[in-house]
């Protein structure tokens, strides 16, 4: 089963046995660790991106993809972009519930813990995403050398 559906059957419940007390930022710690899942899917998204260019390239994969948007109203670019902004979209539910709920209330540190945590593995999926296309660009920079001798720290 996957990630959004756990979450939603969680806050189902939730919602099927609410009270004033009901509390809803457990189920975002609880998820946490799962949320890693969008590190490789973040790390892969410009391959995927490329391949799906390049699929489109082919005629009959192209006439497909337009059949299907005109039913769908949308592109396939735009459901490939979907998991990588889900992360900063939690973010943003969970300061708002976080801002709206009362500090006494049994879920405020809950929300405010979960809102921590979200933002900071978000921050943290940014700063490698930033890495390992630093990387690359280095990589194809050095390579772009090959041939000549090329001095570092002289």
């Amino acid at each position: 089963q996957n990630l959004i559906m756990q979450i939603l059957e969680m806050l189902d419940e939730k919602f099927e046995n609410w009270s004033p007390e009901q509390t809803l930022g457990d189920v975002f710690i609880k998820m946490l660790p799962v949320f890693i899942v969008y590190k490789e899917y973040m790390n892969n998204f410009e391959i995927a991106s490329a391949c799906l260019e390049q699929a489109l390239e082919r005629p009959e994969v192209n006439a497909w993809h337009q059949e299907k948007r005109a039913v769908l109203g949308q592109a396939l670019r735009s459901y490939l972009i979907m998991p990588v902004q889900r992360l900063p979209r939690y973010e943003l539910l969970l300061a708002d519930l976080g801002r709206k709920t009362s500090p006494d209330h049994p879920d405020y540190h809950n929300l405010i813990l979960a809102r921590e945590k979200v933002s900071n593995l978000s921050n943290n999926l940014d700063n490698s995403i930033n890495k390992n296309q630093l990387a690359k660009k280095f990589s194809q920079t050095y390579s772009s050398f090959n041939g000549y001798d090329v001095i570092f720290n002289e």
